[in-house]
């Protein structure tokens, strides 16, 4: 590295000079002097000792125009662990050991513009650390190892142990005894920092992939291995962090590095841990942040000026303040630390139909834009019921991401019954309430008119009406996916399964009521225990029960005759289904009066163990589901990224989860008994198995689905494709609804 001789500070002289002294550097001082450089030089002597071994090695390789690259080793011998770093560049003889290496200060770099070092310190970097270090010199056929240790008086003394011949290549190697075996791993963080941007290096360490990528732009780099998460700058392939108070900017949280050469003007410490800090060396910085701000505010507005967008991806892009850059480390690189430093404007999406008023405003504006209307009923399959919303409701935060049905006068009970079972999660029921007005200029009212709410004063009156257009036809694509509930028709068929199910319910109900019976009897009820009793989960508590009120309980009463074994069935039982059944038990003349009683909700013990009852059907079937909920944990996690390759696959995850979250309030452990005897005999919820066998064929059949989603921590538009491409060759059918008919519908 050639350095510039610089003059940073003006100087005032006042009258005539009249005698000059040189400053000299104090003979009696210099083993004192020696001492400071060895041993208080370096604030980190760990990561000096492996920047400057290797970049002595990198130099060596420079000047000997060698391709080999550097070795660098971290490993135990006999017990003991080291630290070693390998070239075969130019090597070292005796003479030069004598006369350069044992000396302070002295370089043979300096006139080398594209060596990294130059200072004649960085040798003794690893007496920082320990107080002794070996090298072997191979030069022209001769082999000679040294000790290099710190000597009596302050300096170092270097101690010739050996020399041979040998036909090995010209080179050196440092070695470096580590003085406890814990610091190993301090010597591996330092090694992955402090070299992570050096290319021709082999890394001999335990931990350390040499397959890590490198990539280099005119002004910035990164590397996989880097682990600095902000700007930092790269001297040659040297890293410095950035002194961001000493800069005089805020921190860019970033993962790049600055480039620069050795004769860009940046001057590192004579300890080279950090830069130095001018005039001269923070303008180049900030002219290269600025640079590469450029650049990447660039790279993004061809992302934006390339992307289609429907009014979906328009909402995401302006809630999101994140902007990012696909295609770096990671995947993408978020920039918004970068955009202030840049000249250029960030672009913004654009949407045919829409020029006159900002998107971005207009995105702000959602829940004004959808006041006409409000949210009248809510349906959650899970509680299978209808709710009324009897306030005022908005409808801005359910738009987007649920479904949404419009009707103009009424919802009538019948169209509620029909649509149960087609309905699935949460949907919303939505009306006109209202319409928006012009309003008038300056009338101090809210955002209830058009005036108001586009802020029609700031465009010219001629314009008003196209801007209203304009703001009516996103709010046409706010609705675009709304349903039109008035055209939905009632079936024939579902009316006539109706009168079935009416008829047979009627006659079920007489039936019952034939069964009530008058009187009571009295039976022993399980209920929880007020404190822990180890080996069961209920007591039992007399009471009287009604029987002419049996067929009117929502839940089930599970009966048995009194007995050891009924009691260890129901000690069993009783936790899992504790909010759901209502176990009793009988004496023999109580049994007897009820037996031969029949009713839906009044069932036998022994007739319910067999897990025919749909209850149990359901416990066995939610523990199948989780279990197969985790053991694809990646895909459930995912399953929205699915829409865009399997609606099919998509829609079946849909229905799996939403089974799972309306059950999960079932206590029980998989090796229950009702667990066992569902699964023995096939005895799973039917509206739901069939999506859990199709399921588990095709991810068992066809791997890729969850080795790519669990290998890839972000899943973007890239990965999706590879996705479906690998789903192609296994002749998968991926059935997904394009984006270009997407669009075409919204425009629709």
């Amino acid at each position: 590295m050639i350095l510039e001789k610089q003059k940073e500070a003006t100087i005032l002289v006042e009258g005539d000079i009249q005698s000059t002294v040189k400053s000299k550097l104090d003979i009696e001082s210099t083993d004192f002097i020696m001492q400071m450089l060895t041993k208080g030089f370096y604030s980190d002597a760990i990561g000096s000792t492996v920047r400057e071994t290797v970049s002595n090695g990198i130099d060596s390789h420079r000047k000997a125009n060698v391709s080999d690259p550097v070795i660098v080793s971290l490993y135990s011998e006999n017990g003991h662990w080291f630290y070693s770093v390998e070239d075969v560049g130019v090597g070292l003889d005796h003479a030069t050991v004598i006369s350069v290496i044992s000396m302070y200060g002295k370089s043979t770099k300096r006139q080398d513009a594209n060596a990294i070092g130059c200072m004649g310190l960085g040798w003794k970097a690893p007496l920082a650390y320990n107080s002794a270090f070996y090298f072997i010199a191979r030069k022209d056929g001769i082999e000679r190892k040294y000790m290099q240790s710190e000597s009596e008086e302050g300096g170092s003394d270097i101690d010739l142990l050996y020399e041979k011949e040998t036909e090995e290549r010209n080179g050196v190697k440092v070695i470096v005894p580590l003085k406890e075996s814990y610091d190993r791993s301090e010597f591996f963080v330092s090694i992955k920092e402090q070299l992570c941007y050096f290319q021709n290096v082999y890394f001999n360490v335990d931990g350390v992939n040499n397959d890590f990528t490198i990539y280099r732009g005119d002004d910035f780099q990164w590397s996989e291995m880097c682990a600095s998460k902000e700007i930092h700058i790269c001297l040659d392939d040297v890293y410095y962090p950035i002194d961001w108070s000493k800069l005089g900017i805020s921190r860019i949280n970033i993962p790049i590095g600055l480039r620069f050469s050795l004769t860009d003007g940046i001057i590192p410490l004579p300890n080279r841990e950090s830069i130095r800090y001018n005039s001269v060396s923070k303008d180049i910085i900030l002219n290269k942040i600025r640079k590469i701000a450029d650049y990447f505010v660039n790279k993004y507005n061809e992302t934006i000026s390339g992307k289609q967008f429907n009014y979906k991806s328009i909402i995401s892009h302006f809630n999101n303040i994140a902007r990012y850059v696909d295609g770096f480390k990671e995947g993408s690189l978020q920039i918004n630390d970068l955009i202030k430093y840049s000249s250029i404007k960030l672009e913004n999406p654009k949407l045919d139909g829409i020029s006159l008023l900002s998107l971005e405003r207009l995105v702000s504006l959602n829940r004004y834009l959808l006041q006409e209307y409000v949210v009248k009923y809510q349906y959650r399959s899970y509680g299978n019921k209808y709710t009324g919303y009897k306030r005022y409701e908005e409808l801005q935060p359910y738009i987007l991401d649920n479904t949404v049905y419009i009707y103009k006068d009424e919802f009538p009970k019948k169209k509620q019954d029909f649509l149960r079972d087609q309905l699935r999660g949460t949907v919303y029921f939505i009306k006109k309430a209202k319409s928006i007005p012009l309003g008038k200029l300056n009338d101090g009212s809210g955002y209830n008119n058009w005036i108001k709410i586009l802020q029609l004063k700031d465009i010219p009156k001629n314009k008003w009406r196209d801007a209203i257009k304009e703001a009516q036809y996103w709010q046409s694509l706010l609705l675009s996916n709304v349903i039109d509930l008035d055209k939905i028709e009632i079936t024939k068929e579902w009316e006539e399964q109706r009168k079935i199910e009416r008829q047979s319910k009627r006659v079920e109900t007489i039936k019952n009521k034939v069964q009530a019976i008058n009187g009571e009897i009295i039976v022993k009820k399980a209920i929880p225990l007020e404190r822990y009793s180890q080996g069961n989960s209920c007591k039992f508590e007399n009471e009287a029960l009604k029987l002419n009120e049996i067929y009117k309980q929502k839940r089930p009463y599970v009966f048995c005759v009194q007995n050891d074994e009924n009691e260890e069935i129901i000690q069993k039982w009783y936790k899992p289904l504790v909010n759901k059944v209502t176990f009793l038990i009988l004496s023999k003349r109580e049994y007897k009066k009820v037996q031969d009683y029949k009713n839906y909700n009044w069932i036998k013990l022994e007739d319910f163990i067999t897990c025919k009852h749909k209850i149990l059907r359901r416990i066995g079937t939610y523990v199948v589901l989780n279990q197969f909920s985790d053991h694809y944990h990646d895909l459930h996690a995912s399953y929205s990224k699915f829409e865009n390759i399997s609606k099919n696959i998509k829609t079946r995850l849909d229905n799996i989860n939403n089974y799972i979250s309306k059950h999960k309030n079932y206590n029980i452990d998989s090796n229950h008994q009702i667990v066992n005897t569902v699964i023995e005999n096939n005895l799973f919820d039917s509206k739901i198995y069939s999506d859990y066998v199709y399921l588990k064929q095709v991810f068992e059949k066809y791997p890729h689905f969850n080795i790519m989603f669990s290998g890839i921590r972000w899943i973007n538009s890239e990965h999706v494709n590879l996705i479906r491409d690998l789903s192609k060759y296994y002749k998968f059918r991926v059935d997904y609804v394009k984006k270009e008919k997407l669009q075409t519908e919204e425009e629709d």
